[in-house]
């Protein structure tokens, strides 16, 4: 298989760059948001595109991404730039000879955001699962296909985003170097932490302390408690606890922005711990905030997480 990777600028590598695959049709643009202006001006994106939005740090902390699908990327775009604020690089897919249709394209959407949640590594923005559309069968495989070459292209462009979550991002005690995303309506009064049995039982329940969460300073003053979600096998919040005090983390650069949540006496075990029910994508991947109401009175994690 030949690769070919195009750099717009010679003396920019992480710039504006096309990426294919030889006797394919399909072509990647990856860029950076600070090259918008220059994305805007590419008409080739005017047709159908599956495109990723992603916002990943330098550490090993999951990516945050969201996948979607445009006939007429460019207006698209524009409009992501003015409503989501969080996103630092875009990475649209379309085809050279515009053979992709807007049935082929929501189809490559549909089943992109079911793989990126099966592996589990990325933080996902789409709230629903979307829809599969009905395509004809002699297109369905050349749509596979071509999914299968954008999983091969995008670690090439430098975001693995089809990778298993790696076992260090959840246990212990790290948390991750993304802050969470601010409900919708009431507000919050909880952060949920995702942790593994390990890391769970040696620092909540050990230590009664939480620490590397990146949180907003802003919202410091809103946290009041702190929730346990158990990844699998257990894959449900167990255990809450009044929050004593936050304090920031010192060390090196990678600690910078990230607190320590220190416990007021013991952790509360939920007399009903909240599982992820009939919806097996909504299981917190990173910190996410609440409503300890919600927590206490949810029966399943959509009931926590439904104002997201």
């Amino acid at each position: 298989m030949k690769l070919i990777l195009h750099l717009l600028h010679d003396d920019q590598p992480t710039g504006p760059r096309f990426a294919r695959i030889d006797q394919w049709s399909g072509r990647a643009l990856c860029a950076p948001r600070s090259a918008l202006p220059e994305v805007l001006r590419r008409h080739e994106l005017d047709g159908p595109c599956l495109y990723f939005l992603i916002a990943q740090n330098p550490g090993r902390s999951a990516p945050r991404v969201y996948v979607g699908e445009a006939d007429g990327f460019l207006d698209r775009i524009r409009s992501h730039n003015e409503s989501k604020d969080w996103w630092t690089v875009l990475v649209a897919f379309f085809s050279a000879d515009g053979s992709l249709t807007k049935s082929g394209i929501q189809y490559l959407e549909s089943i992109t955001v079911k793989r990126l949640r099966e592996a589990g590594w990325c933080q996902m923005e789409n709230s629903t699962a979307p829809r599969l559309p009905t395509v004809p069968e002699e297109d369905e495989g050349g749509l596979k296909g071509f999914a299968r070459n954008v999983e091969i292209l995008m670690p090439v462009l430098g975001f693995n985003l089809f990778a298993d979550a790696p076992a260090e991002d959840t246990d212990g005690s790290g948390a991750g170097d993304v802050e969470p995303a601010v409900p919708a309506g009431d507000g919050f009064d909880t952060i949920v932490c995702p942790a593994r049995q390990e890391g769970f039982e040696s620092a909540f329940l050990g230590q009664r302390a939480w620490w590397a969460i990146r949180i907003g300073e802003s919202r410091l003053g809103q946290i009041r408690y702190i929730a346990m979600y158990q990844v699998a096998p257990i894959s449900a919040i167990t255990h809450y606890g009044e929050v004593e005090r936050i304090e920031l983390l010192g060390g090196d650069d990678d600690a910078a922005g990230k607190y320590k949540v220190f416990l007021q006496g013991e952790p509360v075990a939920l007399r009903r711990p909240v599982g992820r029910g009939a919806n097996p994508f909504i299981k917190p991947q990173s910190p996410r905030y609440a409503r300890l109401k919600d927590i206490l009175e949810a029966r399943t994690l959509e009931d926590v997480f439904r104002g997201e």
